[in-house]
């Protein structure tokens, strides 16, 4: 039995290629995730580990008036924020008083779908812990 040449044609066109290039897809998963850090006090943190990377993350913030929420994001890949600049590996904000919600523009050059977000509280000067994930 002959092989079609079609099926001959693309099955050398891949072996010529030599190197396929892996580009790991962001599962069907919400695109978006609520982090409630309202009660959240003074020494507490709060911990996620994620199976895909939201590209909207809201913060409800602590109600503590005098500290902040910070949050620490931790990835292996490179989101793009709305203004068009890429973050490598790690990305933090800083929330204070109302509702927020951080949007990326875009995700690229991920070597997982896995993320972890850290939460904690900390005033202006507050730096994220090394990679907590």
């Amino acid at each position: 039995m002959r092989t079609p040449l079609p099926v001959l044609v693309a099955a050398l066109a891949a072996i010529a290629a030599g190197v396929v290039m892996l580009n790991v897809a962001v599962p069907a998963q919400p695109a978006s995730v609520v982090i409630n850090a309202s009660a959240l006090l003074p020494g507490q943190n709060m911990t996620l580990h994620l199976n895909y990377i939201p590209m909207n993350i809201t913060v409800i913030p602590s109600n503590n008036t005098y500290l902040g929420t910070w949050v620490c994001m931790y990835y292996h890949g490179t989101l793009i924020d709305t203004a068009g600049y890429p973050w490598v590996d790690s990305y933090s904000f800083y929330v204070s008083g109302t509702t927020y919600t951080q949007r990326f523009a875009a995700a690229a050059d991920f070597k997982s779908s896995n993320m972890t977000i850290f939460v904690t509280l900390g005033g202006a000067g507050y730096t994220c812990p090394p990679n907590v994930g």
